[in-house]
């Protein structure tokens, strides 16, 4: 932590102002944000869809890019620091005992370990698993107080309670142990404004051949140079689709995908849904997702 920085009051989210009384969970996306010091008195989980963003956690600061994902014990503080303007990320929120009665349901004293362990879940997650996050957690925002509502909740707690399972015993490490380049590239690979742009121009600016990039790409990352791209336009579509009026034709367009039926075949395999589905969905009775975008809103 830089030592010239000022320290600042530490402000308490709770649950009675964070969650309506009918919801166990809420999911919002927040671009951009420049939140105060805070800590909840629920569990929150987060994770990183584009851009990158200086993130001071439990008093350490470090930068945190696409594929980030942090799950907060009750009373650790954070903020995010100086996010670049292509900065998105989406927040999960639970209540303290719905998340707890769901980490009993698959392992006992799981969330004991966790919430005493005064230390911050950190994982590396793929863009295929961003994709499963995205899919439940938009709709949980189009859920009001329908019937519908308790199972998307209890999907998105199960997703994250699978990442605690798979770290086991190694599950509150909060560094990535990706090269730097790795993450340079991530992050390349994560920025809208580089979805048109051919694979082959953006490689050139590393110092490696092409076949080792791509080797050592999905050896790090679990999924291939080719997957990881076109699954970050892939998302970049979903939230515009979400979140726009754009054209579908226009949405593919900018995010890479010159041949529209292609990027139909791709992107109903992704979120098993057509982007006209998606946009109807917006259109019709469900209200559109949150987009919090720098605001002093409740968080």
């Amino acid at each position: 932590m830089d030592k010239n920085r000022t320290i600042e009051p530490t402000k308490v989210f709770t649950e009675d102002e964070s969650l309506y009384p009918y919801e166990q969970a809420r999911s919002y996306i927040i671009a951009y944000e420049f939140s105060p010091l805070h800590c909840h008195d629920f569990i929150e989980f987060f994770y990183v869809i584009r851009g990158n963003s200086d993130h001071l956690n439990n008093g350490k600061e470090q930068t945190i890019m696409p594929g980030d994902a942090f799950l907060f014990p009750l009373g650790i503080s954070h903020r995010f620091l100086s996010p670049d303007q292509n900065f998105l990320h989406r927040d999960i929120i639970f209540r303290k005992d719905f998340f707890k009665q769901m980490c009993d349901f698959y392992q006992p004293g799981l969330y004991e370990k966790f919430s005493t362990s005064k230390e911050v879940f950190y994982s590396r997650i793929s863009s295929h698993r961003i994709s499963q996050f995205e899919y439940f957690g938009t709709r949980l925002s189009k859920f009001d107080q329908s019937e519908g509502r308790r199972g998307i909740e209890k999907m998105l707690a199960s997703l994250v309670i699978a990442l605690l399972l798979e770290k086991g015993n190694d599950a509150f490490s909060t560094s990535s142990h990706n090269p730097n380049w790795i993450n340079l590239l991530i992050t390349v690979l994560s920025t809208a404004e580089n979805f048109n742009v051919p694979l082959s121009v953006l490689l050139k600016h590393f110092d490696y051949s092409p076949q080792y990039i791509m080797r050592t790409f999905k050896k790090y990352t679990g999924v291939t140079l080719t997957e990881f791209f076109n699954s970050q336009k892939l998302l970049q579509a979903h939230f515009l689709l979400e979140n726009t009026a754009l054209p579908i034709k226009a949405i593919a367009e900018q995010c890479g995908f010159d041949d529209l039926v292609y990027f139909y075949h791709r992107y109903k395999r992704e979120f098993e849904e057509s982007p006209k589905q998606t946009r109807l969905a917006i259109n019709g009775k469900i209200s559109k997702t949150y987009v919090k975008n720098g605001s002093n809103e409740q968080k």
